[in-house]
């Protein structure tokens, strides 16, 4: 999947939010649990993933920027999936992008 379709996928995904949360389709299946898994369906972050991952914002502040902490987005992005860790490790890289910008959304800097 092209950069385009990640983002388009991200798009796709928020137009399909519900009660439960956005779902993000997978175009490669994961195996999470011991089963595999086509999408992944993201709830809100709460405060309390915050404090359990850490905050992934990094401010630069002589440069008035900011930048993400990727090991702990990941765990975040694990832990408002309901997966493993190790189960977004196996995902394609254009998939992991659009989770990304979907979980990016919750601090106001991505697609939501």
């Amino acid at each position: 999947m092209s950069a385009a379709k990640a983002s388009e996928a991200a798009l796709t995904a928020s137009d399909a939010s519900d009660d439960d949360g956005l779902t993000l389709p997978l175009s490669k299946p994961i195996q999470a649990h011991g089963e595999e898994v086509k999408r992944l369906t993201l709830r809100e972050l709460e405060p309390t993933d915050i404090l359990a991952c850490g905050n992934p914002i990094v401010v630069l502040a002589e440069e008035g920027a900011f930048r993400f902490d990727q090991k702990v987005m990941h765990r975040l992005m694990a832990r408002v999936c309901g997966v493993p860790p190790s189960s977004l490790e196996r995902m394609a890289l254009s998939d992991y992008m659009a989770l990304q910008n979907l979980v990016n959304g919750f601090f106001g800097t991505g697609e939501t």
